[in-house]
């Protein structure tokens, strides 16, 4: 848990300065002008709002499209080692994080699509 050291904001003239105080013996002081300040919060508040504005477009295509190795064994009626051979012959991707398997659903469909499709043309 981080422990969190007060600030406190005097202004005098055109400087604003923030008064770091931790539990140490000495007292850091950092000036910054009001125009820099202000500039510094413009350009953070614009960070801020094309980060939200990227994780926004990809929270809406990536939500809920992801699938476990339990999940996709179910959804296919297969067994986990049956799933591991898919993996290891590459007919279906997917993304390892840390020591989890995920699987795109639409990569899912895919797959069982192209399956579909060659028992058709055995017919």
């Amino acid at each position: 848990m981080m422990s969190s050291v007060p600030l406190s904001l005097e202004k005098g003239g055109s400087h604003l300065t923030f008064v770091k105080r931790p539990k140490k013996k000495y007292m850091e002081i950092v000036n910054i002008e009001a125009a820099t300040f202000q500039e510094m919060k413009m350009t953070l508040k614009h960070f801020s709002t094309r980060i939200r504005q990227i994780v926004g477009k990809t929270l809406t295509k990536n939500t809920e499209e992801w699938l476990d190795n339990q999940d996709v064994c179910t959804f296919l009626k297969i067994s986990p080692r049956t799933l591991q051979n898919l993996r290891n012959n590459g007919s279906i991707p997917y993304t390892r994080i840390e020591r989890k398997i995920f699987y795109n659903k639409r990569d899912i469909w895919n797959f069982i699509e192209e399956r579909n499709i060659q028992s058709n043309k055995r017919v």
